[in-house]
């Protein structure tokens, strides 16, 4: 299979997310990592954000899960480059 120049870069962008997000994983609290495996890593989530905090699987409530949640994807899209619009 020949891999043309286009999908090269593609490859390495795709590389370079991934490595992106793999870091700011390693590094981030317990319970964002809960939150975002359960919510958006499994291919069949088993909770919602509420019932992950009813069932003391996170140790903060429902709204700052949302904020833990919120902080991360904004941090890794300036990370990613992307535009974050302001509220």
């Amino acid at each position: 299979m020949i891999i043309t120049l286009d999908d090269d870069r593609q490859l390495h962008a795709l590389e370079r997310q991934q490595n992106t997000i793999a870091a700011m994983l390693e590094h981030t609290d317990h319970d964002t990592r809960v939150i975002l495996k359960e919510l958006y890593f499994k291919r069949y989530p088993q909770y919602t954000m509420g019932g992950l905090a009813q069932q003391h699987l996170i140790y903060c409530s429902r709204a700052s899960g949302f904020r833990k949640r919120d902080a991360f994807v904004e941090e890794l899209s300036k990370n990613l480059g992307m535009y974050v619009a302001e509220r």
